[in-house]
């Protein structure tokens, strides 16, 4: 017996864009309900208020969360995931710039945020491929 070419094997099985959907969802309804945390981290050097990007990018990832439910338009959505999470970075850059003087476990896990982009952006790559 063969396997199913791609395009099916991604219909037959959605958990990968099911569980960066779940995380971009969770992330991004937080962006709303603390906001206080990602205001707090959004760089000084930007323009504007710092709750305007926490707000921007809350939106962004639960469109983009929305986007990877539906097969139609879960490859819009790998794409939209992969811009968000590298749109992302800096604010994580400046977190480790600010928390330098923060407790050595919460240092390191602001050190630990910057490449866990990187599984983040191959699983979004991996759902574009499949869809």
């Amino acid at each position: 017996m063969t396997s199913p070419p791609p395009e099916l094997q991604q219909l037959a099985n959605p958990a990968p864009a099911y569980r960066l959907a779940a995380l971009l969802l969770g992330v991004g309804s937080t962006h709303f309900l603390m906001p206080k945390p990602f205001d707090a981290i959004v760089p000084a050097e930007l323009p504007g208020s710092a709750r305007f990007y926490t707000y921007a990018s809350g939106v962004a990832e639960l469109a983009t969360g929305a986007l990877l439910l539906a097969p139609r338009t879960r490859r819009v959505g790998a794409l939209a995931a992969i811009a968000v999470f590298i749109s992302v970075f800096p604010a994580n850059v400046n977190m480790v710039r600010l928390w330098r003087d923060k407790p050595l476990p919460m240092r390191i896990g602001a050190l630990a945020r910057l490449p866990l982009q990187i599984p983040m952006i191959t699983e979004a790559l991996k759902i574009l491929r499949n869809s």
